[in-house]
């Protein structure tokens, strides 16, 4: 529904905000169409195995 998608976007972008050795880089937010539910992330791209 349409309050979920806007929850969802606004997670996406608090994240976009968060810069923590922890936490992976939200590097792009594309949404195709205008429409939150076509939501993609692009993430950095991380070179070695998480422990």
């Amino acid at each position: 529904n349409k309050h979920e998608s806007l929850r969802i976007l606004r997670e996406v972008l608090l994240l976009r905000k968060l810069k923590h050795p922890n936490i992976i880089n939200l590097k792009e937010i594309i949404i195709e169409g205008g429409d939150p539910k076509n939501l993609s992330l692009v993430l950095e791209f991380l070179s070695t195995m998480s422990r």
